[in-house]
């Protein structure tokens, strides 16, 4: 079995939606494929226990028949933190890999990374040590911001060094994607890093349908209930009094 930890240099690099969408093709092909969420950041319950809800997700998404416990075996809470820092926890690591190499039987686990590879270290494990301990591969996924994510790829095969199998480049402007095929990607190679692909920007992935919106906020709909599944891409979130909102929105209007 092949284990695949996929992680980031730093958070919001799009990493979820890459893992999901590699999950399913591999799946469609014919593979069976594992997941798990070794630390997780989004505890929710779950037939009465904390569960991470990205590894909820995939399990019902992949249909995978392992307990959710198993696939996410830690969850970052208010408590888990207070204890670390009391220093009245015993730390989660062997618990944690334990749960990784439970998994058996499939051609492909899936190791998903939390916010960046250092997330955990709190707790006394992180990507790092994950996949040094479960002789996994590495693959890291960086959203496009400039030179700075070069410095962070490159970071990367310092600490993973061998066990680095490659990078994808995500969130890449249209218009940078000819520069990034004919200079970053052969710059990268002559390092010794593999860049297996690299993804547009899609404001679509990061939009929400106003009916989910609706849900989460609980609000109430006014007008136009017949385009609910209609997508936001842009909002703004904050506090203001309603005479002051008003002229920020218009002027926000009047200027776009």
């Amino acid at each position: 079995m092949k284990k695949l930890y996929i992680g980031s240099m730093k958070r919001f690099s799009g990493k979820n939606i890459f893992t999901l969408g590699l999950a399913l093709d591999l799946k469609e092909k014919g593979y069976q494929i594992g997941y798990i969420k070794p630390v997780g950041k989004s505890p929710i319950n779950h037939e009465g226990e904390t569960v991470d809800a990205d590894a909820l997700f995939f399990a019902e998404t992949l249909c995978l028949k392992e307990a959710v416990t198993t696939l996410s075996p830690f969850v970052f809470t208010f408590d888990t933190i207070h204890s670390a820092l009391s220093g009245r926890m015993k730390g989660p690591g062997e618990e944690i890999l334990s749960a990784i190499k439970s998994i058996k039987g499939k051609d492909v686990l899936l190791i998903a990374g939390t916010t960046d590879i250092f997330e955990g270290s709190i707790f006394g494990i992180n990507g790092i040590s994950i996949v040094k301990n479960t002789d996994s591969r590495a693959l890291v996924v960086e959203s496009w911001k400039d030179e700075d994510t070069i410095n962070g790829i490159l970071g990367a095969r310092e600490i993973f060094a061998e066990d680095l199998l490659g990078v994808v480049i995500n969130e890449v402007r249209e218009e940078l994607v000819d520069f990034m095929t004919k200079n970053v990607v052969p710059y990268l190679k002559s390092k010794g890093i593999d860049v297996f692909g690299i993804i547009p920007t899609d404001p679509l992935l990061r939009a929400v349908s106003v009916a989910t919106l609706t849900g989460i906020l609980g609000g109430k709909v006014l007008c136009a209930e017949d385009r609910l599944d209609e997508m936001v891409e842009h909002f703004s979130i904050g506090a203001m009094e309603v005479n002051n909102a008003h002229k920020f929105y218009h002027m926000s209007l009047t200027t776009t």
